[in-house]
């Protein structure tokens, strides 16, 4: 008999104790510890939220041509907003301008790679799109024809200054290009020939230089 009462206070009790005491903690605890597992998930990027796209672009903003703007007044687009288009009305070109290059937004119109600058900005400015239906008609843009590119903080004019013919990965012209960091210019691509369907070896590039619109202070 005093066996069996030792047992039951050495053993019995405080492992039911034990099991009130952890019960507790668990039912206490319990909210602290799911936040703590899912903020790890948001770091290790398990079921991050995305970011839904946007349409900036809400029509044509008139400004003049000498205005120069802080480039911290300027609402940036974010990758798969649309920010405006690119317009030549000579040649019936009128295609929605997206941020990022990627194929999900070729598939929707041309698309200004992050490689490069925005528009308005000193440096080049890359700007692809499909050669069907609608981005193969730069083609047609002549030498010292004008087109635009059309923003949500402004409109930018520019002039055909050369046309290309280069291989796809003719990453030397590109890079060129990118070292002008004391102009404003614009890269138009699209495949080539023209009537490609599906992939195409070479790329179209049309040149331009930015002969009105803003200027934007990257320093301010």
């Amino acid at each position: 008999m005093f066996w069996l009462k030792r047992k039951v206070i050495y053993i019995y009790i405080p492992f039911i104790f034990m099991i009130i005491g952890y019960g507790t903690v668990w039912v206490i605890g319990r909210q602290q510890i799911d936040f703590v597992v899912s903020a790890t998930s948001l770091l290790l990027l398990n079921d991050a939220p995305k970011s839904p796209s946007k349409n900036l672009y809400k029509g044509e903003i008139q400004t003049a041509t000498d205005d120069e703007i802080p480039s911290s007044a300027i609402v940036y687009p974010k990758e798969k907003d649309q920010f405006g288009k690119v317009v030549a009305e000579n040649i019936d070109l009128d295609a929605p301008l997206f941020c990022g290059d990627s194929s999900d937004i070729l598939e929707k119109g041309a698309g200004i790679s992050l490689a490069g600058v925005f528009p308005g900005q000193f440096g080049t400015v890359l700007i692809g799109g499909h050669n069907r239906p609608e981005f193969g008609k730069i083609t047609r843009l002549a030498v010292n024809a004008s087109f635009s590119i059309k923003t949500n903080y402004g409109t930018f004019v520019y002039k055909v200054i050369e046309h290309r013919i280069i291989s796809f990965d003719n990453s030397d012209f590109v890079n060129n290009e990118l070292a002008k960091m004391y102009e404003r210019r614009v890269l138009l691509y699209t495949c080539w020939p023209i009537e490609a369907i599906g992939w195409a070896n070479d790329r179209y590039i049309v040149v331009g230089e930015q002969i009105g619109g803003l200027k934007i202070d990257l320093t301010r």
